[in-house]
Protein backbone atom coordinates (compact mmCIF):
# COMPACT_ATOMS: atom_id res chain seq x y z
CA UNK A 1 0.00 0.00 0.00
CA UNK A 2 2.92 2.30 0.61
CA UNK A 3 3.92 2.01 -3.04
CA UNK A 4 0.40 2.99 -4.13
CA UNK A 5 0.40 6.01 -1.79
CA UNK A 6 3.79 7.14 -3.09
CA UNK A 7 2.76 6.77 -6.72
CA UNK A 8 -0.39 8.80 -6.09
CA UNK A 9 1.58 11.47 -4.21
CA UNK A 10 4.03 11.66 -7.12
CA UNK A 11 1.12 12.15 -9.53
CA UNK A 12 1.84 9.07 -11.64
CA UNK A 13 -1.02 6.85 -10.41
CA UNK A 14 -4.67 7.79 -10.81
CA UNK A 15 -6.27 9.02 -7.58
CA UNK A 16 -9.07 6.44 -7.57
CA UNK A 17 -6.74 3.41 -7.85
CA UNK A 18 -7.01 1.14 -4.83
CA UNK A 19 -4.60 -1.58 -3.72
CA UNK A 20 -7.70 -3.75 -3.76
CA UNK A 21 -7.78 -3.34 -7.55
CA UNK A 22 -4.86 -5.76 -7.69
CA UNK A 23 -7.13 -8.85 -7.44
CA UNK A 24 -8.92 -7.60 -10.56
CA UNK A 25 -5.61 -7.56 -12.39
CA UNK A 26 -4.80 -11.04 -11.13
CA UNK A 27 -8.20 -12.41 -12.17
CA UNK A 28 -7.98 -10.83 -15.64
CA UNK A 29 -4.48 -12.15 -16.22
CA UNK A 30 -5.34 -15.61 -14.87
CA UNK A 31 -8.29 -15.78 -17.22
CA UNK A 32 -6.00 -15.23 -20.18
CA UNK A 33 -3.17 -17.54 -19.11
CA UNK A 34 -5.18 -20.41 -17.61
CA UNK A 35 -4.57 -22.77 -20.54
CA UNK A 36 -0.79 -22.48 -20.28
CA UNK A 37 -0.29 -21.77 -23.97
CA UNK A 38 2.83 -19.65 -24.71
CA UNK A 39 0.77 -17.48 -27.06
CA UNK A 40 -1.62 -16.68 -24.22
CA UNK A 41 1.34 -15.70 -22.03
CA UNK A 42 2.24 -13.10 -24.64
CA UNK A 43 -1.40 -11.98 -24.72
CA UNK A 44 -1.36 -11.63 -20.93
CA UNK A 45 1.73 -9.42 -21.16
CA UNK A 46 -0.15 -7.20 -23.59
CA UNK A 47 -3.19 -7.10 -21.31
CA UNK A 48 -1.07 -6.08 -18.33
CA UNK A 49 0.58 -3.39 -20.46
CA UNK A 50 -2.83 -1.94 -21.31
CA UNK A 51 -3.90 -2.12 -17.69
CA UNK A 52 -0.78 -0.37 -16.45
CA UNK A 53 -1.32 2.44 -18.93
CA UNK A 54 -4.90 2.80 -17.75
CA UNK A 55 -3.72 3.33 -14.17
CA UNK A 56 -1.70 6.40 -15.13
CA UNK A 57 -2.88 9.66 -13.59
CA UNK A 58 -2.65 11.60 -16.86
CA UNK A 59 -6.05 12.00 -18.49
CA UNK A 60 -7.83 9.60 -16.16
CA UNK A 61 -11.61 9.69 -16.06
CA UNK A 62 -13.77 8.18 -13.32
CA UNK A 63 -14.29 4.43 -13.44
CA UNK A 64 -17.07 2.31 -11.89
CA UNK A 65 -16.82 1.70 -8.16
CA UNK A 66 -14.80 -1.20 -6.81
CA UNK A 67 -16.97 -4.10 -5.61
CA UNK A 68 -16.77 -5.24 -2.01
CA UNK A 69 -13.16 -6.20 -1.29
CA UNK A 70 -14.16 -9.40 0.48
CA UNK A 71 -16.16 -10.51 -2.56
CA UNK A 72 -13.11 -10.01 -4.78
CA UNK A 73 -10.87 -12.12 -2.58
CA UNK A 74 -13.53 -14.83 -2.25
CA UNK A 75 -13.79 -14.92 -6.04
CA UNK A 76 -10.03 -15.42 -6.31
CA UNK A 77 -10.19 -18.36 -3.94
CA UNK A 78 -13.02 -20.05 -5.86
Amino acid sequence: MRLVRRAKADGVLRADFSPHDLPLIMMATAGVTRSGSPALGVAADRLVGYLLQSFAAVGSDAVPRLPAVRALYEALEA
